[in-house]
Order: structure tokens, then sequence, then C-alpha cells
């Protein structure tokens, strides 16, 4: 696990008629094997953010695996860890805050967890967004520790999606897949969004 220990204020869990993902999580691709893409849509917004995000922070604290966010344009970055934790905090994690600081300018952001005492922040991920896709296969290692994906609002309402999309976002996963290494790792993407347009880069 982490360093240090969240567990005493790990509260989470999904009560019914609360969205859950942990069907789309366990379960097997059309052949059977374990997929490494999961993209969840629903028409309500109600409940997928809250979940993974807290499905995430609760993987982190319970095995101290880190995760990425994604987002699809860097000034979005700015308010990763805030917007994050803002949908759980109260709900699951009553007592720890996050902040963020600079990895590389342009290319990453820190993301860390911590507690009510002093000195308590501990890393627990990352923030980047495609428009960084280039830079992230340059700096692809200091990203390596990285267990899960997750890209939320990944299908904007005014279409706003980027020219070379999809290839962005393969080129990140790829990159951190092989995390400086030519084997690559099982990564897997969490994609997460309302349904608005089917004919969507990813659908596609």
């Amino acid at each position: 696990g982490p360093e240090m220990d969240f567990t005493a204020y790990d509260n989470f869990k999904i009560k019914d008629p609360y969205y859950s993902g942990y069907r789309l999580l366990s379960t097997p691709d059309r052949s059977g094997a374990r997929p490494e893409i999961f993209v969840s849509t629903t028409n309500r917004s109600a409940g997928k953010t809250v979940f993974y995000n807290g499905w995430l922070l609760h993987q982190f604290i319970k095995t101290g695996k880190k995760f990425l966010l994604l987002f699809r344009n860097k000034y979005e970055i700015d308010n990763a860890a805030q917007n994050f934790f803002s949908q759980i905090g109260d709900l699951f994690y009553t007592g720890l805050h996050m902040t963020q600081e600079r990895g590389i300018k342009n290319v990453f952001d820190k993301i860390y967890l911590a507690g009510p005492e002093e000195n308590t922040e501990t890393l627990c991920g990352y923030a980047t967004s495609l428009r960084a896709s280039e830079q992230i296969k340059k700096y692809s290692s200091m990203l390596s520790e990285v267990e899960y994906i997750l890209f939320d609002e990944a299908f904007p309402e005014d279409g706003g999606y980027l020219p070379d999309e999809i290839q962005r976002l393969m080129s990140i996963h790829d990159s951190l897949a092989r995390g400086g290494g030519s084997q690559s790792r099982y990564l897997p993407l969490i994609v997460v969004g309302n349904l608005i347009d089917v004919f969507n880069p990813l659908y596609v």
C-alpha cells in the first residue's frame, strides 16, 4: 500500500440506486479475455464520476496503485486534484485532502493525498492532457508507476474533439504501458462520459 496508511479514512461504498462500475470492471471482453479499455456511458450524469474517482482513491489506499487523470486540454490540468476530490471527499474520505504540484511544465502535474496531520502528503497520481502526448513519450519513465488511466468527460457536448484524439489517447496509453522498457504491461484505461454522440472518435 501507500507509505502513509489512510485506511481509517476510507469509507468508499456504493449503495443503490447510485451507479456502480464494479460489473463493468470485472466483465471479460467478447473473447473472454481481460479488457484493457473500459468505456462507461450512461445518459444521466448521476454517479459515474463519483464511482470511478472514489474507486481509484480506494485502490490507492488499499494497494498503493497510482492513477493518471487524463484531460483533453492542458489548461484543464490546473484544478485536477481539486475537481477530482470535490466529487468524493465529503462522501467517502472525510478528513483527507488532495493537493497538486507541477511535475514538468505543460506535460504533467503530480497529485498528493494527505491526512489532517502535518507531513502526510503522499503521491497518489498524476494529471496530464491529450495535447501533451508527444512530450509524454519523452518522459514516460517518470510515469511508470501509473496502474490506471481515467479519462472522464470524454464525450464533450460541443463536439470539441482534437483532430487526432484517438491517436493521442493510444499514444499516451502505449507510452506508459511500455514505461521506458520495450515489454508492454497491462494498463487499464477507463473512459467515462455522457453519451451524446455515437459517432464520437472512440466508437468510430
